[in-house]
């Protein structure tokens, strides 16, 4: 299954494109400062030979641990892990940790659970995008947009793909980028939130992010029929830096 995967992105990427539908869950885990650390080196020594395990199996794409830049919550550091995995059946272990770590293994991985503020999910799944080159770990930063589509959800995908991902691949910042639709929470991540659609812009560094938007775009020869703000409306961004990734 794995290499099945691998070779339908390989060849999507020959053409900068990755069109095949894939889940993708997002899980949020807020801790304090002072236990960010410990987190990192435990996801390294425990939780990424799962996920790698999983990988190898076939019932996963990929995986990878990103760390929230922004916005910043004071005395806090959040970690984004982001699970990628099939479409027949995501959320489901080929390879169990029970499998992979001792008794007491099984003990010390789960240690820093207790150390939790707070968690939540958000599960998407991926409708195309482009890629720099399929089954390489990601550029070390992402920008997702959080957007409240106004409009049919059919025509602000075709937008979106059509017209946007072409304007993006000729970005020079801009490395890779993706467009993911909610399914679960349905339109409410976040208590009120509205969120449909996420796009994820994918960048080398935190100052190819700063040169993207400093840019001021040339107005467009051909005006909208419909005025973007009646399309969507782009909620909110987060930035992330990548911390670990398993392919």
């Amino acid at each position: 299954m794995k290499k099945l995967v691998i070779l339908i992105l390989l060849f999507s990427s020959s053409f900068g494109l990755a069109q095949d539908e894939f889940f993708v869950r997002l899980h949020y885990i807020t801790y304090k400062n002072s236990d960010a650390k410990d987190v990192i080196e435990h996801e390294k020594k425990f939780w990424s030979k799962v996920h790698k395990a999983n990988i190898d199996s076939g019932s996963k794409i990929a995986w990878d641990m990103w760390e929230v830049e922004a916005p910043r919550e004071d005395g806090h550091t959040t970690f984004v892990y982001a699970h990628l995995e099939p479409l027949n059946h995501p959320g489901m272990l080929g390879v169990s940790p029970q499998e992979i770590f001792s008794k007491n293994e099984w003990s010390s991985a789960n240690k820093l659970r207790p150390k939790e503020v707070r968690s939540r999910r958000i599960e998407t799944i991926f409708k195309g995008g482009f890629v720099p080159a399929a089954g390489e770990k990601p550029t070390n930063y992402v920008v997702l947009n959080f957007m409240d589509v106004k409009k049919s959800a059919y025509e602000y995908e075709k937008m979106e793909i059509d017209d946007f991902m072409p304007i993006h691949k000729e970005n020079k910042y801009i490395k890779g980028w993706g467009l993911h639709k909610v399914v679960y929470p349905l339109a409410m991540p976040f208590e009120q939130d509205k969120t449909d659609y996420i796009t994820a812009d994918f960048y080398q560094s935190y100052a190819d992010i700063m040169r993207r938007y400093s840019e001021t775009p040339k107005p467009s020869d051909s005006p909208r029929t419909i005025p973007m703000s009646e399309i969507r409306e782009n909620l909110r961004q987060e930035v992330f830096k990548l911390v670990l990734s398993e392919r």
